[in-house]
């Protein structure tokens, strides 16, 4: 979700509901920074109403103007990549995070499960908080033979 920035606007809060729900929720991540947003956890081919308030030191303004979307799930192609010296995940015993904190909120809003860059699925994947070259693992341990 993306939508054009507010002057003078120091943070967003992003509201949503099932066209059929009653109540509009604001998204797990609360305020954000920049006019742009992921909402995970949504159901596929599910109309949802959305709308967005801009606000800064002073308060908040009015709600904006209700949008409509309608999420599809995205079909990832396996990309080919050398198997040479991989380790089969039936090899890993455990894998921990450098920086347990390191993952982005908006994509990642029920937390971020460490096993996904692991789980030879293309579709789930990691992707840092900060948005800089970050060290992912700080212990990958083969499970002993």
């Amino acid at each position: 979700l993306s939508w054009k920035e507010t002057e003078n606007a120091t943070y967003y809060r992003v509201f949503y509901k099932k066209e059929a729900d009653a109540d509009f929720v604001e998204i797990p991540a609360g305020r954000i920074t920049e006019p742009k947003t992921v909402i995970g956890g949504l159901e596929n081919k599910t109309v949802y109403h959305l709308y967005v308030i801009a606000g800064n030191n002073i308060g908040e303004g009015p709600r904006s103007d209700l949008t409509e979307g309608i999420p599809d799930k995205v079909v990832v192609e396996p990309p080919k990549i050398p198997t040479l010296h991989q380790i089969p995940k039936d090899n890993i015993e455990s894998i921990e995070m450098a920086n347990k904190n390191n993952y982005d909120r908006n994509e990642y809003p029920n937390g971020f499960d460490v096993w996904n860059v692991a789980d030879g699925d293309y579709g789930t994947h990691w992707r840092g908080y900060s948005g800089r070259a970050v060290s992912l693992l700080s212990h990958l341990k083969k499970r002993k033979k």
